[in-house]
């Protein structure tokens, strides 16, 4: 008789990485149908336990109180399914930018094999803001799944009816290059919200955005996975921190984008002191 071992960690691990991935899509239908399974079952493990207490404690003896225990156990089961798919909802709506708030959108969109990608870089993105002291003027959000930005257009208009400043989105992949395996952005863009322009103003406005990008990598290879995220999201937090800079110029907002362009001068200053 073949005997089967069951591994207490790989089941650990397999339900880890089950919540991973629906929680990184958890705006989606999928990972609402698969929280309310999950939830369902969590609920139908504990009622089992539940009654067999009030039945060795004779609170349920007749048919009524059983009756009344089958009711109090389907009107929970009711409630926290809607409490979930009400978390669920919320987790579906735009994010808000609170006031005196500079806000700054993080958009990539990717397979599902490379979500996880999205979210690593997020959190370096937002420690990278934290160590530069813009925190406190920047407010950074993931946008939901449900919301997907795939151009200029679509990414101006989010940024208009969610009053954020800087819209960063992208596709993110992990593949290989001549041989080496690399992960990141395949292509990246910039959309940031300011007043319109005047004809002679676009073309040395675009010049300067455009000059930010200039010979940044925005992917990073698996050989040197750690010095190359890390110029990778310095490059993403640079370029923000020069866009938002710019745009609060031009709305003339100038004692907001002092500190923005301060800390991109000491930044500048670092790298030259650290070259010499």
């Amino acid at each position: 008789m073949e005997v089967i071992f069951i591994n207490p960690a790989q089941i650990a691990r397999s339900i880890t990485e089950f919540f991973s991935y629906f929680w990184r899509r958890r705006g989606s239908l999928r990972s609402l149908v698969a929280f309310l399974i999950f939830l369902n079952i969590v609920l139908a493990v504990l009622v089992w336990p539940v009654y067999v207490v009030l039945l060795n404690a004779k609170v349920i003896t007749e048919l009524d109180a059983l009756v009344q225990f089958i009711l109090a156990v389907l009107s929970a089961f009711a409630l926290c399914n809607l409490l979930l798919m009400g978390i669920w909802f919320v987790w579906r709506l735009l994010p808000s930018v609170p006031p005196f708030r500079i806000g700054v959108f993080f958009a990539p969109y990717a397979e599902p094999e490379c979500e996880d990608i999205i979210h690593s870089l997020y959190k370096e993105f937002q420690g990278n803001l934290a160590a530069r002291n813009l925190s406190k003027l920047v407010t950074q959000s993931l946008i939901p799944y449900n919301y997907e930005i795939k151009s200029h257009e679509e990414a101006h208009r989010f940024l208009m009816d969610t009053g954020g400043r800087l819209l960063i989105y992208g596709q993110v992949q992990r593949g290989k290059i001549k041989g080496e395996a690399i992960e990141g952005f395949k292509n990246i863009s910039f959309t940031v919200r300011h007043r319109g322009l005047n004809r002679e103003e676009i073309l040395p406005v675009a010049k300067t955005l455009a000059g930010a990008l200039a010979l940044r990598s925005f992917a990073f290879s698996d050989a040197n996975s750690f010095l190359e995220k890390t110029l990778v999201i310095q490059n993403i937090t640079e370029v923000a921190c020069f866009f938002l800079a710019v745009a609060l110029t031009l709305d003339g907002k100038v004692s907001d984008a002092i500190p923005i362009l301060e800390e991109l001068l000491a930044t500048v200053k670092r790298g030259i002191g650290g070259q010499a």
